[in-house]
Protein backbone atom coordinates (compact mmCIF):
# COMPACT_ATOMS: atom_id res chain seq x y z
CA UNK A 1 0.00 0.00 0.00
CA UNK A 2 1.34 3.43 -0.97
CA UNK A 3 0.30 5.97 1.61
CA UNK A 4 -0.32 9.55 0.66
CA UNK A 5 -0.72 12.87 2.47
CA UNK A 6 -2.24 16.00 0.86
CA UNK A 7 -1.41 19.55 1.98
CA UNK A 8 -3.37 22.35 0.31
CA UNK A 9 -5.28 25.34 1.64
CA UNK A 10 -8.00 24.84 -1.00
CA UNK A 11 -10.53 22.16 0.08
CA UNK A 12 -11.65 21.42 -3.50
CA UNK A 13 -8.03 20.90 -4.60
CA UNK A 14 -7.44 18.43 -1.74
CA UNK A 15 -10.68 16.63 -2.58
CA UNK A 16 -9.81 16.33 -6.28
CA UNK A 17 -6.40 14.75 -5.57
CA UNK A 18 -7.94 12.49 -2.90
CA UNK A 19 -10.61 11.19 -5.29
CA UNK A 20 -8.07 10.34 -7.99
CA UNK A 21 -5.72 8.61 -5.55
CA UNK A 22 -8.36 6.63 -3.69
CA UNK A 23 -9.71 5.20 -6.96
CA UNK A 24 -6.32 3.62 -7.64
CA UNK A 25 -5.55 0.14 -6.40
CA UNK A 26 -2.80 0.07 -3.77
CA UNK A 27 -3.08 3.71 -2.69
CA UNK A 28 -4.47 5.19 0.50
CA UNK A 29 -4.81 8.83 1.59
CA UNK A 30 -3.82 8.84 5.25
CA UNK A 31 -4.20 12.53 5.95
CA UNK A 32 -4.94 16.02 4.73
CA UNK A 33 -4.08 19.47 6.04
CA UNK A 34 -4.47 23.12 5.09
CA UNK A 35 -2.36 24.78 7.80
CA UNK A 36 1.46 24.65 8.02
CA UNK A 37 1.72 23.58 11.68
CA UNK A 38 -1.06 21.00 11.36
CA UNK A 39 0.56 19.62 8.21
CA UNK A 40 3.92 19.31 9.93
CA UNK A 41 2.65 17.43 12.98
CA UNK A 42 0.30 15.14 11.02
CA UNK A 43 2.99 14.38 8.45
CA UNK A 44 5.48 13.38 11.16
CA UNK A 45 2.84 11.30 12.93
CA UNK A 46 1.61 9.43 9.84
CA UNK A 47 4.85 9.23 7.81
CA UNK A 48 3.43 8.87 4.28
CA UNK A 49 5.22 7.47 1.25
CA UNK A 50 4.09 10.36 -0.95
CA UNK A 51 3.13 13.93 -0.04
CA UNK A 52 1.35 16.34 -2.38
CA UNK A 53 1.89 19.90 -1.16
CA UNK A 54 0.74 23.28 -2.42
CA UNK A 55 3.24 26.13 -2.36
CA UNK A 56 0.83 28.51 -0.63
CA UNK A 57 -0.59 27.04 2.56
CA UNK A 58 -2.08 28.76 5.58
CA UNK A 59 0.64 29.89 7.99
CA UNK A 60 3.60 29.15 5.76
CA UNK A 61 5.12 28.01 2.53
CA UNK A 62 4.98 24.46 1.16
CA UNK A 63 8.56 24.56 -0.11
CA UNK A 64 9.78 25.61 3.34
CA UNK A 65 7.82 22.71 4.82
CA UNK A 66 9.48 20.28 2.41
CA UNK A 67 12.94 21.58 3.29
CA UNK A 68 12.13 21.23 6.98
CA UNK A 69 10.78 17.68 6.75
CA UNK A 70 12.48 16.01 3.79
CA UNK A 71 15.07 14.21 5.92
CA UNK A 72 12.70 13.30 8.76
CA UNK A 73 10.75 10.72 6.75
CA UNK A 74 11.55 8.85 3.53
CA UNK A 75 8.90 10.43 1.32
CA UNK A 76 8.43 11.42 -2.31
CA UNK A 77 7.33 15.06 -2.44
CA UNK A 78 5.14 16.50 -5.19
CA UNK A 79 4.50 20.24 -5.40
CA UNK A 80 1.19 21.56 -6.71
CA UNK A 81 0.84 25.21 -7.63
CA UNK A 82 -0.93 27.56 -9.99
CA UNK A 83 2.34 29.48 -10.28
CA UNK A 84 5.11 28.08 -12.45
CA UNK A 85 7.70 30.49 -11.04
CA UNK A 86 8.09 28.25 -7.96
CA UNK A 87 9.22 25.26 -10.03
CA UNK A 88 12.95 25.99 -9.68
CA UNK A 89 12.62 26.36 -5.89
CA UNK A 90 10.76 23.04 -5.86
CA UNK A 91 13.40 21.20 -7.82
CA UNK A 92 16.10 22.75 -5.65
CA UNK A 93 14.25 21.17 -2.70
CA UNK A 94 14.65 17.86 -4.58
CA UNK A 95 10.96 17.16 -5.11
CA UNK A 96 9.78 14.24 -7.22
CA UNK A 97 7.62 16.38 -9.48
CA UNK A 98 5.84 19.70 -9.91
CA UNK A 99 2.19 19.76 -10.96
CA UNK A 100 0.86 23.00 -12.37
CA UNK A 101 -2.73 23.80 -11.38
CA UNK A 102 -5.23 23.17 -12.74
CA UNK A 103 -3.76 19.67 -12.67
CA UNK A 104 -4.00 17.73 -15.90
CA UNK A 105 -5.47 14.26 -15.23
CA UNK A 106 -3.13 12.52 -17.70
CA UNK A 107 -0.08 14.17 -16.12
CA UNK A 108 -1.26 13.10 -12.66
CA UNK A 109 -1.87 9.52 -13.85
CA UNK A 110 1.65 9.34 -15.33
CA UNK A 111 3.12 10.60 -12.07
CA UNK A 112 1.19 8.02 -10.05
CA UNK A 113 2.43 5.26 -12.37
CA UNK A 114 6.01 6.48 -11.94
CA UNK A 115 5.61 6.45 -8.14
CA UNK A 116 4.03 2.98 -8.23
CA UNK A 117 6.97 1.72 -10.28
CA UNK A 118 9.44 3.25 -7.82
CA UNK A 119 7.80 1.64 -4.79
CA UNK A 120 7.34 -1.73 -6.53
CA UNK A 121 11.03 -1.74 -7.50
CA UNK A 122 12.04 -0.67 -4.01
CA UNK A 123 9.95 -3.44 -2.45
CA UNK A 124 11.42 -6.03 -4.84
CA UNK A 125 15.01 -5.06 -4.01
CA UNK A 126 14.21 -5.01 -0.32
CA UNK A 127 12.76 -8.53 -0.47
CA UNK A 128 15.79 -9.76 -2.47
CA UNK A 129 18.22 -8.40 0.11
CA UNK A 130 16.31 -10.17 2.90
CA UNK A 131 16.55 -13.60 1.19
CA UNK A 132 19.08 -15.93 2.83
CA UNK A 133 22.18 -16.58 0.77
CA UNK A 134 22.19 -20.31 0.05
CA UNK A 135 25.31 -20.24 -2.08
Amino acid sequence: MITCFIIDDEPHARERIRRVIEHRFGWQVIGQAAVYDDAKSLFLDRQPNVCFVDVNIIGGNGISLIKELKYAVMCKWVIMSAHSEFAIDGYNAEVEDYLLKPIDNLRLEKLLLKLESYYANNLYHQSQSEQPNLG
